[in-house]
């Protein structure tokens, strides 16, 4: 019976130590790349619908009644809606977001705007809001936008317990040839 106790003596002990702070190093995995889209600079593929759409923002597109498009489409007057599925629970740097864009013939593409976060884009999960095409004549360009860590890490502690999501809308008249997300966790 006494060897018994001395056992569970030393066994609680051994688990009331202090707990062993997390590694700093070595926890996070190489980059990680998604594409949605093609980056093969607007090839006439036919259009390509984007590869995952989250529930919320399925609703905010039906709220709107927006109609919607593919990557290589030309349409006019229709958004781009699409979602990256992140998966785990934090990123260890900056994610990095290229989306390659292009301009469309006529149109008013100066007020189109690329909203990147959680739908419905609303603080705190409006991580971009931008107008690519305001006070420029380019007619293609690569956008590269950088979103810091602890700005990220908030959008994902955020959202719901399940899928982390990633959602992206672009106004109405850009076309989007591809989007790439470089993110490391």
């Amino acid at each position: 019976m006494k060897t018994l106790l001395l056992i569970a003596a030393i066994t609680v002990a051994a688990f009331a130590q202090a707990p062993v702070a997390p590694q700093t190093t070595g926890y996070c995995r190489a980059p990680q790349n998604m594409v949605h889209g093609r980056p093969d600079n607007f090839a006439p593929n036919g259009p390509e619908m984007p590869a995952m759409v989250s529930p919320a923002l399925k609703a905010l597109i039906a709220a709107k009644k927006a109609p919607t498009k593919g990557f290589d489409d030309p349409a006019q007057d229709r958004w781009l809606a699409g979602s990256f599925q992140i998966s785990g629970c934090r990123v260890c740097r900056e994610v990095v977001i290229t989306l390659n864009i292009r301009r469309p013939k006529g149109g008013l593409a100066d007020n189109d705007a690329i909203l990147i976060g959680l739908a419905p884009f609303t603080a705190p999960n409006l991580l971009v809001n931008m107008q690519p095409w305001l006070n420029t004549t380019v007619l293609t360009k690569t956008v590269t936008l950088t979103i810091p860590m602890a700005q990220m890490n908030q959008l994902i502690m955020n959202q719901p317990p399940g899928p982390v999501w990633l959602d992206y809308l672009i106004q109405d008249d850009t076309e989007v040839d591809s989007i790439t997300v470089q993110l490391i966790q």
